[in-house]
């Protein structure tokens, strides 16, 4: 190898790391490190890698819905909106490209940009800790009842959105574990955990918390299913439901409950707490006008503007709501067609992860899968990003044959006790 290729690795998988490692901590440095290292990335692009992948079926899924969306622009007439909208999601056809086309990266490499995740992630909410309490510090009335306020949802999230910190949370909790597991990592990892963990509670994410639950739930059937140990497996179960009561009682479960409560109690129908519903009904309502081929990628946000001012939904004008899930919104933005292409997306990550056996990708997909259900998760950088970034690395570049899946590597741990 020549020094100057050397040298171009070099810098592709710093840079690598640098995107995993910004993703959840500092949004805008991230779109340049991808640029530079998407530029690299194409010297070394090959029709002969993509042709050795076996996840071309999750290729073409990924990339097709971005081309659904550039061809959507043939009947857009908010052409602006629809450039931006393309360039936002643009990740969606840059990763797949890159690391389908491109040489396998080391199984070490691989395991670092993971961990560049992981600390990239540690690295904010102990940032966003010493935020909240010099925040707290420094108020000077009110100063215990103000102690959830900067500890909790938005406030404590001061980077990304809640539901992206605890989705981005609950992915390092379960990459420590695969790290351990699979890859025979220091223990000393599991500590890390007990500081991401709190976080998903802080975050206050009612999609995190669900993720948060199905995850343990399905670690803990895949330990009881697969090792049948009776003692462990009603320690895991009694511990499943100890955590659902904690994330049951926590403060904004409960004051929604409240909220929820007193506005049947009224029959009335509060914004605040009934918005989702609302806002998904009006969402089918726009995808039933546009049921084939949809708003079009510029016109989504007027169509549905539209609806809102006529429902004189002011708070959903003012605030410009989205359809808080993401199948609706592809529904509603590419037509049926858009619907279709993101269920292909996830069935075809659940089909290729039950058949290699890889518990790992299969918690990130229903990781992914579950906020999409309640929220728009590619209307946003971070989301898109982590999707796009995280899809790829995952599925284009695991190969079997080098790599323990976790089935087997917990097999021969359970063995050699």
């Amino acid at each position: 190898m020549s020094q100057s290729k050397y040298y171009i690795q070099q810098t592709k998988h710093f840079l690598l790391l640098a995107i995993s490692f910004f993703i959840p901590f500092y949004k805008k440095i991230v779109p340049p490190l991808i640029i530079l290292w998407f530029l690299l990335t194409m010297l070394e692009l090959s029709f002969e890698n993509f042709k050795q992948s076996r996840h071309k079926p999750l290729f073409y899924s990924i990339t097709g819905y971005f081309i659904l969306l550039v061809i959507s622009l043939l009947w857009t007439k908010n052409m602006n909106s629809g450039i931006k909208e393309l360039e936002a999601t643009l990740s969606l056809l840059v990763f797949p490209i890159a690391f389908a086309f491109s040489p396998s990266l080391s199984l070490k490499k691989q395991i670092n940009t993971i961990k560049a995740f992981i600390l990239g992630n540690i690295t904010t909410i102990i940032v966003q800790l010493a935020i909240a309490t010099f925040r707290f510090l420094t108020q000077k009335d009110e100063l215990v009842q103000k102690v959830s306020f900067f500890f909790t949802y938005v406030e404590f999230s001061y980077f990304i959105h809640p539901s992206y910190a605890s989705m981005f949370s609950l992915f390092s909790i379960i990459s420590i574990l695969y790290l351990i597991y699979v890859h025979k990592e220091s223990k000393k990892w599991l500590f890390l955990i007990l500081i991401i963990f709190p976080s998903i509670y802080l975050y206050a994410s009612k999609a995190g918390f669900l993720a948060a639950f199905i995850s343990t739930l399905i670690l803990i059937l895949f330990y009881i299913i697969k090792y049948k140990k009776i003692i462990p497996s009603i320690i895991a179960s009694i511990l499943v439901i100890l955590l659902g009561l904690f994330l049951y009682k926590s403060p904004r479960v409960q004051h929604l409950l409240t909220e929820k409560k007193l506005n049947i109690a009224k029959n009335e129908n509060n914004e605040k707490t009934d918005a989702r519903i609302l806002i998904w009904q009006l969402n089918i309502e726009l995808i039933q006008k546009n049921l084939i081929l949809g708003t079009g990628v510029g016109d989504y946000k007027d169509e549905i503007v539209k609806i809102y001012k006529r429902e004189h939904y002011d708070e959903a004008v003012k605030q410009m709501f989205d359809s808080h899930n993401q199948f609706l919104k592809s529904f509603a933005v590419v037509g049926i067609f858009g619907f279709a292409n993101m269920l292909l997306i996830f069935i075809i990550a659940f089909y290729n992860s039950t058949r290699e056996r890889n518990l790992y990708t299969f918690l990130f997909a229903v990781i992914l899968f579950l906020n999409f259900l309640v929220e728009s998760m590619l209307i946003r950088q971070t989301g898109v990003v982590f999707f796009g970034f995280f899809f790829s690395a995952l599925f284009f570049l695991h190969h079997p044959k080098s790599d323990e899946n976790l089935e087997t590597s917990l097999q021969s741990s359970s063995n050699k006790k």
